[in-house]
């Protein structure tokens, strides 16, 4: 970002064709993923257990998992009830009801449908089960970035933070921000707080998130595209390390909005080329999940898109920047919280590429052509 040669100029319609460029990449992206997940998905609606079981068993720990075969306790029932908890009470009040909040369990407010946040807690069963230490999870977990038992604890044991943190984004406070990286992210990894503390921009980064509508645009397909990915795919891809590799990705693909160096893009890469290696290795003949390289696939793509669009963010942020600094007066529209830029993203059908209301976005990444 420092070294980026500033251009003068820069306009209002600039800005706007910046942002509709971003959310058009991010919203094929979206729809792509939601597209690629629905056998993931009619599997857990049908019965969360047994898709848990079968993804893991079919998925990437296949070759070596005769340790499915003593796991009586594999899905484990309180982890990811409390997960999709905390994940529909982060994503605000519009997804939230009143009663969930104050009594922690799901409500039933008219707002409430299957598209709701954390959608697949729905189907988990009332009762929970213990929660497996993160040595013996991460044993048989599959590809993440996470360095060991040590940070897999750290993230559970500050998961409400991690869900909470496009919240503390999207409120533009830098001190919260600065006490989640020194009190919560340098528990978890110090290496990625240290870079993102010191980074010589940070106050600029600080500055970009404190007021760009492309980071709210952002932040609510960050929330969208999680939201669509159910339990079972995890357990496709990292077995009894799903949870853990949810939060990774959580974490990951939020921290690189304060990273302007390269360390929070780098684990995402390190990431996506553990996905990519794993995936050449894949039995395709599996009987139940017929589909799975297509949600890996698009998996994949959802982390490439979402840190290009990073990147995008920090370049044109900084041009902003000093555009404003240079006399340019840009008129704010009216704020918007990040509930309702998520619920206007999904409650909006047109075409980001062309306006019409007669098709939805192509899934295809903005100038690309697909041939039949």
């Amino acid at each position: 970002m420092s070294g980026y040669p500033y251009e003068t100029g820069i306009t209002e319609l600039d800005i706007v064709e910046k942002r509709e460029r971003i959310e058009l990449r991010l919203h094929a992206a979206y729809l792509n993923l939601t597209d690629q997940m629905t056998e993931f998905r009619g599997q857990w609606d049908a019965s969360p257990a047994a898709a848990y079981a079968t993804s893991a068993r079919e998925g990437w720990n296949a070759g070596g998992a005769g340790w499915l075969d003593g796991q009586v306790e594999l899905f484990n029932v309180e982890l990811w009830a409390d997960l999709g908890r905390k994940m529909r009470v982060a994503a605000g009040s519009q997804r939230a009801t009143a009663s969930e909040q104050t009594s922690g369990t799901p409500g039933q407010g008219e707002n409430d449908t299957p598209d709701d946040w954390a959608w697949w807690q729905r189907s988990i069963p009332e009762t929970a089960s213990g929660r497996e230490d993160a040595g013996d999870v991460l044993q048989s977990a599959g590809p993440t970035v996470i360095a060991g038992e040590d940070q897999a604890r750290e993230l559970y044991q500050h998961r409400d933070a991690i869900l909470n943190l496009q919240n503390l984004i999207s409120d533009g406070k830098p001190q919260p921000l600065r006490k989640f990286l020194d009190a919560v992210l340098m528990n978890i990894d110090s290496a990625l707080a240290e870079s993102i503390l010191s980074d010589p921009n940070f106050d600029l980064v600080l500055a970009i998130v404190a007021d760009d509508g492309n980071v709210l645009s952002y932040l609510a397909y960050v929330g969208l595209m999680m939201e669509a990915i159910p339990p079972n795919f995890y357990a496709y891809v990292a077995g009894k390390g799903g949870a853990y590799l949810m939060l990774e990705v959580s974490m990951l693909t939020v921290c690189a909005l304060l990273s302007g160096g390269a360390e929070a893009a780098d684990r995402i890469r390190t990431l996506i080329g553990r996905l990519t290696e794993a995936e050449e290795e894949i039995d395709a003949a599996n009987d139940t999940i017929q589909r799975g390289a297509a949600a890996i696939d698009a998996f994949i793509r959802m982390l490439e898109d979402l840190s290009d669009s990073v990147d995008e963010i920090h370049t044109f942020g900084a041009r902003l920047a000093q555009a404003n600094s240079e006399g340019l007066t840009v008129r704010r529209s009216m704020h918007t919280t990040l509930a309702e830029k998520r619920t206007s993203v999904k409650q909006d059908e047109k075409c980001r590429a062309c306006g019409s209301v007669t098709h939805t976005t192509p899934r295809h990444r903005p100038g690309n052509v697909e041939y039949d």
